[in-house]
């Protein structure tokens, strides 16, 4: 079942994002793009090595958990949904990751008729009846993919576009940062936090209780990121922002927020 195996894996993947954190921090910290490249060559390496052979095992979900490795390069706050990470940090899910190394290996075995598993693969179709239908083979899952052509990016804004998001979370899916990955470390933090609306607004303190009261500073009864952006005569920006690619008057209206 690979259970020892993901184990050892969440392990290592554990120590190399207490590294990443070394890195990065509230009020400084290495680059964006650094955090990214650091993450996929450490930590993502680490993590799908040989995922062809393992990933359909019952015991992946230990390794997911483990892999909060895009929280460290957005900045979100714990409470922030899952969904809301791979976009922010322009990588795909692991699950769909997998699922791509695990499709590149069958291209590679079917197009190759030297390799170790070009038979398995180019058989899969024609397998019987499964006789223990609790066993997920590596064949199996060949025949899958083979009878329904995968695409992962495909597969990622189809996800995405059936999420629940909130209304400022506007950005597209894509394997690379999203705009914004270029500012510095507090004003991608903070643009972060405005466009998932998780944050240290006061709404979410009092949830949390460590806010006596969830009202705004300007005497609204709850301080949302919506109401920051919409409503707020103290902090909302003087000019329309764009949070999908900021313009200069975005970032001056994220360096004067407080710390959220």
């Amino acid at each position: 079942t690979y259970r020892h195996h993901l184990e050892t894996v969440r392990a290592k993947v554990s120590s190399r994002n207490n590294l990443l954190c070394r890195l990065a921090g509230s009020p400084w910290g290495a680059s964006t793009h650094t955090l990214r490249t650091s993450a996929l060559a450490l930590v993502y390496s680490a993590a799908e090595y040989a995922s062809p052979a393992w990933c359909r095992s019952s015991h992946t979900n230990k390794l997911d958990t483990c892999l909060n490795t895009m929280r460290i390069i957005t900045g979100c706050l714990r409470p922030t949904p899952t969904e809301f990470l791979p976009v922010l940090s322009g990588i795909a899910p692991a699950a769909l990751r997998r699922e791509h190394h695990t499709n590149s290996l069958v291209n590679k075995a079917l197009s190759d008729d030297n390799h170790l598993l070009h038979s398995t693969v180019r058989e899969s179709l024609q397998l019987g009846r499964q006789r223990l239908p609790s066993r997920n083979p590596f064949c199996r899952h060949a025949a899958a993919l083979r009878s329904s052509p995968f695409n992962a990016t495909q597969s990622w804004i189809t996800s995405w576009q059936s999420t629940l998001k909130p209304d400022q979370l506007t950005i597209q899916p894509k394997s690379e940062l999203p705009p914004g990955g270029n500012l510095p470390r507090k004003e991608w933090v903070t643009l972060n936090r405005i466009r998932t609306g998780v944050g240290r607004f006061n709404y979410n303190m009092y949830r949390w209780g460590l806010s006596p009261s969830a009202a705004c500073t300007c005497g609204f009864a709850t301080q949302t990121a919506a109401h920051i952006l919409n409503h707020c005569p103290t902090y909302r920006p003087p000019v329309d922002v764009d949070l999908v690619d900021p313009d200069q008057a975005t970032v001056n209206w994220l360096r004067h927020l407080p710390d959220i």
